[in-house]
């Protein structure tokens, strides 16, 4: 019967624990990041995995793999972050694989619904398969090209030669998404690119509470939290008091319980007195 009380004080203990603990985190939006990442995460990107939907806005959803931050734009795949400027509004992405010129000869935004956008000005190359070995070599992309072909770019904004380079086709024009300006940016050693998102507005539905609580607010959710911690302290007290109660009365019994050593002196001394009044008795037949 006792440890069916104790059960119970428990669930409820238990039961209150994780209602202070709901109340007390309650869409509350904490700056995170992936181990050892170092890019932080807030709003409006937020954590998939971790974090309530609440905590970022739609299609600014990260991931981790193990250090590694990982954003999926639709239509355009997996990338990791390298790092996001909330000031300006950017995320610079790198390809997992090592080989973004491939990932952008595909990339394209404008097809899909989304907040996310290059930079005014990207430049543009001129992407060119060329075979055998004669080709522009500053201009080579390396993890593109094969065995018995050379995938090769012009210069921002200009194609190459082809008369000089009658071995090489055109493929496409690709557009490098980045804040560089043409005359820095090379496509064959991007490792790297640039996009802008469109300002997200942050309320209370959209990122918790990042926003100011407003006092009333402040002082119910306090409220609430009083009251849960005052029951739980009042069932502790109660849990409390039948192991007390039962601590103290075994101390007093035991303080209280005769030893052996005074029960055996309280023999003896009977049995002294006893003899004495044997021996009075004696006295006075004989008088």
């Amino acid at each position: 019967m006792k440890s069916a009380n104790n059960i119970d004080l428990l669930t409820i203990y238990l039961l209150f624990s994780i209602l202070f603990l709901k109340i007390s985190n309650a869409q509350v939006c904490n700056t995170t990041e992936c181990a050892k990442s170092f890019v932080s995460i807030k709003f409006p990107f937020r954590l998939k995995d971790t974090q309530h939907e609440s905590c970022g806005a739609p299609g600014f959803d990260l991931h981790c793999n193990q250090s590694t931050t990982l954003f999926e734009l639709p239509k355009a795949g997996i990338f990791a972050v390298d790092s996001i400027t909330y000031i300006s509004r950017e995320i610079k992405l790198l390809d997992p694989n090592n080989c973004l010129p491939q990932r952008l000869l595909s990339f394209d935004l404008t097809t899909s619904k989304t907040a996310f956008r290059p930079p005014a000005d990207s430049p543009i190359f001129s992407v060119y398969n060329c075979s055998g070995d004669h080709y522009p070599t500053l201009q080579k992309i390396i993890c593109l090209s094969g065995l018995d072909y050379s995938v090769v770019s012009g210069g921002a904004g200009e194609g190459i030669d082809v008369t000089k380079y009658s071995n090489c086709t055109f493929v496409r024009n690709v557009s490098l998404p980045t804040k560089l300006g043409s005359s820095f940016a090379h496509l064959p050693y991007a490792r790297k690119m640039t996009l802008i998102w469109d300002e997200q507005k942050c309320n209370s539905k959209a990122c918790g509470r990042q926003e100011p609580e407003s006092p009333a607010k402040k002082a119910a959710r306090d409220a609430i939290i009083s009251v849960v911690l005052q029951a739980m302290a009042l069932w502790a007290i109660l849990a409390l008091i039948p192991i007390i109660t039962l601590s103290c009365a075994a101390a007093f019994i035991a303080c209280w319980q005769p030893p052996d050593s005074w029960a055996r002196i309280h023999l003896l001394a009977s049995g002294e007195e006893a003899e004495s009044s044997a021996q009075a008795a004696d006295a006075r037949k004989t008088m």
